[in-house]
């Protein structure tokens, strides 16, 4: 995957991607983990509020071959994040001292979501808009 961080339409490719390698992994695993399906429901959430617009970014860097939003930072914790959520589907339910680290990364993951999109992608459209008015 990390081939793919050339940037503009091949970032958006990959961003694409790993976003929905992920949102699969969520939607299959949390009808399967019960110790952390609250979490897992709350970033499945998220990331089906996010999928139309991961999608508009994406077929919009393929078009107008767009430079970089910082997404390279956002698709590494995606990927560390499907590895997470996999790794949930390992942990017994009585190991308890697991749950608690795993749930905190969790959580982190979807905070890092949302203020990606919150911060990093106002702040890059606020840019683009002062562009175009220049």
């Amino acid at each position: 995957m990390a081939a793919a961080f050339v940037g503009g339409a091949s970032l958006g490719a990959a961003f694409g991607e790993v976003f929905a390698v992920l949102h699969d992994t969520i939607k299959e695993v949390v009808g399967k983990v019960c110790k952390f399906k609250p979490i897992l429901e709350n970033l499945e959430s998220t990331l089906n509020n996010l999928a139309p617009m991961v999608d508009e970014i994406r077929q919009l860097s393929e078009q107008l071959d767009l430079p970089e939003v910082q997404t390279k930072k956002l698709m590494k914790h995606m990927e560390e994040g499907v590895k997470l959520v996999r790794k949930c589907l390992k942990i017994w339910w009585w190991n308890s001292c697991f749950k608690v680290g795993y749930s905190a990364k969790l959580k982190e993951l979807d905070d890092e979501i949302l203020r990606f999109c919150q911060v990093d992608l106002q702040v890059h459209n606020t840019r683009n808009v002062l562009k175009t008015l220049e």
